[in-house]
C-alpha cells in the first residue's frame, strides 16, 4: 500500500473527566487501523491489539474488546511480556445490563487518573484493605461464576 494517511479524530465525550475518554479513542483508532491495513485477521490478534493500544492509553487495552474484560499487567505474548486486557465475557452475556452516565461538567478534572490512583494506593488504608480483601476475592469468584 502506498500513500499517505491522514486521521483527523473529534471525540464528543468530556476529555480529562474521569470517563476513559482517552481508552475509547485509542482502541477504535487502533482497530481502524489494522482493519485498514488487515492486521486483525482473526481474534487471536486482539491481544497484539489491546497492546498496540495499552500504548496509547492504559484503559484502552480494555476498551478492544466488547463487554467485560480484565487488563493484565504482564503477559507473555511471542517472545516478550506485555501488558493487555483479556476478554472475561463479551457483550452478549448480560444483555439487559444498561450503564447510564450523567456528564455535570465538560471540566477538566484537577488531578490526572494516574496520578490520583498512585496518591491513593501510597496513603489510603482503607483503599488497601477494600483492595485486597474484597476486590482481588470479588474479582476471583466473580470470573468463576461467569
Amino acid at each position: 500500500m502506498k500513500g499517505s494517511l491522514k486521521i483527523i479524530s473529534r471525540n464528543t465525550f468530556p476529555t480529562a473527566a474521569g470517563c476513559a475518554s482517552s481508552a475509547s479513542s485509542m482502541a477504535i483508532l487502533v482497530k481502524v487501523i489494522s482493519s485498514l491495513f488487515n492486521y486483525n485477521n482473526n481474534k487471536s490478534d486482539d491481544l497484539d491489539l489491546s497492546a498496540l493500544a495499552r500504548l496509547g492509553s492504559g484503559s484502552a487495552c480494555r476498551s478492544i474488546y466488547g463487554g467485560f474484560s480484565e487488563w493484565v499487567a504482564k503477559i507473555q505474548m511471542k517472545d516478550e511480556i506485555k501488558s493487555v486486557a483479556v476478554p472475561i465475557v463479551n457483550e452478549e452475556y448480560w444483555k439487559e445490563l444498561n450503564i447510564s452516565l450523567i456528564v455535570v461538567s465538560h471540566k477538566k478534572k484537577d488531578n490526572a487518573s494516574t496520578d490520583g490512583m498512585k496518591l491513593s494506593k501510597e496513603t489510603s488504608l482503607f483503599l488497601k484493605v477494600i483492595y485486597f480483601k474484597i476486590i482481588i476475592t470479588y474479582f476471583f469468584y466473580l470470573k468463576i461464576l461467569i
